[in-house]
């Protein structure tokens, strides 16, 4: 996957998702989407 794939993933997934009032959310919301997406995609592997 492209960085550029990926970047619009996250984005569409957390970061257009939420207004955030500290950086403590943002790291909470990433932490949460990054472990989603990684056990998406690696249900998606053969």
């Amino acid at each position: 996957m492209s960085i550029e794939r990926f970047n619009k993933s996250y984005r569409e997934g957390s970061y257009d998702s939420y207004l955030f009032d500290r950086i403590e959310e943002v790291r909470e919301v990433t932490e949460e989407w990054v472990f989603d997406y990684n056990l998406l995609k690696a249900a998606r592997c053969p």
